[in-house]
């Protein structure tokens, strides 16, 4: 069942540290006490106390990130922007059950495979979109209707907590809110999931006032709208019209106490507007969005075109300006340029990453890897869990290229460079060994297609070796030697 209103019955706020959040929630005065003593206590712990092996500038990214994040939570709050149910739910499922949980699941399975689970799921249950973007990753469009089975979603859900203790769950499509199997919507799957969190992908134009007011009751959902820049970007590509149906979602999102926030894909012809500061004022000031997640055009998909990628210049003044606003106390994420945050790339499963499941049930490593060596439905009609594919050799072949590369490194100068840290985008070449080697199957004809075009290896490795030469000097001197 859902938490219903005025959820204290399922919260012991006598614990400490909930009810000091507690009181922070209602109370503005407490808000600014707790995040000041929050701050200090967080570079404490994160930079001056923390014997990671990871160069302390790097260290100092992550602190920025976390603070990034309750600064932007901050905000939200002294805007009176989320209801008092969803801040109960948010408490008792994002902080109590997965920041505070019972970390017992994840210790055993520490105990019997020597490195630690991932920390959430993606999955796409949906192909079918009411959309037709130029690009898509997904190549989605009314046309499909391929469905991941609920039985086989909740399945997966499930052995997350029971195997990993997960219990945050990326939903992507395909559009979600079209998504119906055997009875059941999404929005009965977080109803169904009361204890675990869930981030939606969704282009917004779904999000009317009970759809709205579904996810308030439940709590426990945000929607990231798609977004492609302002009104004339996000209509060149989604199509005429929605932009203003995106507005009315956020309008309605508000009205109902919802958190939501964006997503937005980079483009060679869009980069420079998700460098102006014009975007951070109209997104996160003006419409209010809580956080802003950022995906640079990957040439898979429909309608492939290499030179669609941000230039490597473009990319590395993204990576400076990133820094900028995040350093200024912006929630914003670039699943590419953040890699020093993340200490590298958290694909295939690596302890505290991901990866994703589609609505065929093809296992990949990554969003961005359309390429199988499993597929979930085989895996549980024979009795195995997803363990099982975690333990899989492309999986394991990914996990080790980032040990190689980055991850845990015994020493820092040993440490690769972070800021391309990405097996795919920016290691294409040793990426398609491990692709032959483990002989992973295309998801679809687009995957095919570029696994066997030869110019398309080509002009891949070659954008890799030029970002390579523009930001080796920058991780070495700004990171590396300032040690």
């Amino acid at each position: 069942m859902a938490y219903q209103k005025h959820s204290d019955q399922y919260i012991n706020w006598s614990q400490p540290f909930l009810k000091v959040a507690r009181l922070a929630l209602l109370f503005r005065f407490m808000r600014k006490f707790l995040l000041d003593y929050s701050e200090k206590k967080l570079y404490q712990v994160m930079v001056e106390d923390n014997h990671e092996i990871r160069p302390r500038a790097a260290k100092m990214e992550t602190y920025y990130m976390v603070r990034a994040i309750m600064r932007s939570i901050y905000r939200a709050l002294n805007n009176e922007q989320i209801s008092e149910h969803v801040k109960d739910v948010i408490l008792k499922v994002f902080v109590h059950d997965i920041l505070l949980g019972d970390t017992g699941r994840r210790q055993q399975y520490i105990k019997k495979y020597n490195f630690a689970p991932p920390t959430f799921l993606t999955l796409s249950p949906y192909k079918g979109c009411n959309l037709k973007c130029t690009g898509c990753y997904a190549a989605s469009g009314a046309q499909f209707k391929n469905t991941l089975e609920y039985s086989i979603l909740q399945k997966i859900i499930d052995q997350a907590k029971q195997l990993w203790g997960a219990r945050f769950f990326v939903i992507s499509g395909g559009e979600p809110l079209l998504y119906k199997s055997e009875g059941k919507t999404l929005l009965d799957l977080f109803t169904d999931n009361a204890d675990c969190y869930f981030l939606m992908y969704t282009n917004g134009t779904l999000l009317g006032k009970e759809t709205a007011r579904r996810m308030e009751e439940t709590g426990n959902v945000t929607p990231a709208i798609s977004v492609e820049g302002f009104e004339e970007e996000t209509d060149r590509r989604r199509g005429k019209g929605v932009f203003k149906r995106i507005l009315k979602a956020v309008e309605n999102l508000r009205e109902a106490g919802v958190p939501f926030g964006f997503s937005g894909t980079i483009t060679r012809d869009n980069a420079p507007i998700f460098m102006d500061d014009k975007l951070i004022e109209y997104y996160f000031h003006q419409l209010q969005g809580i956080y802003m997640w950022l995906f640079h055009y990957m040439p898979i998909g429909r309608d492939v075109l290499v030179e669609n990628q941000p230039t490597p210049q473009q990319r590395l003044q993204l990576f400076y300006k990133q820094r900028e606003w995040i350093h200024q106390g912006y929630f914003l994420v670039d699943f590419w340029n953040d890699g020093i945050i993340t200490d590298g790339c958290i694909c295939a499963g690596r302890p505290g990453g991901y990866f994703y499941i589609d609505w065929d049930g093809n296992v990949m490593p990554c969003v961005f890897i359309p390429y199988s060596t499993h597929n979930i439905k085989d895996v549980f009609a024979r009795g195995g869990n997803l363990n099982d594919i975690l333990q899989g050799k492309f999986m394991k072949d990914i996990r080790d290229w980032q040990h190689d590369y980055s991850y845990l490194k015994p020493s820092v100068p040993e440490i690769g460079n972070q800021i391309t840290c990405c097996p795919t985008r920016d290691h294409y070449g040793e990426f398609f060994k491990i692709l032959m080697d483990n002989e992973a199957v295309p998801t679809d004809e687009n995957a095919q297609n570029a696994v066997e075009d030869a110019s398309y290896r080509e002009k891949m490795i070659a954008y890799d070796e030029k970002i390579r030469e523009i930001t080796e000097p920058v991780w070495k001197k700004e990171y590396l030697e300032s040690e």
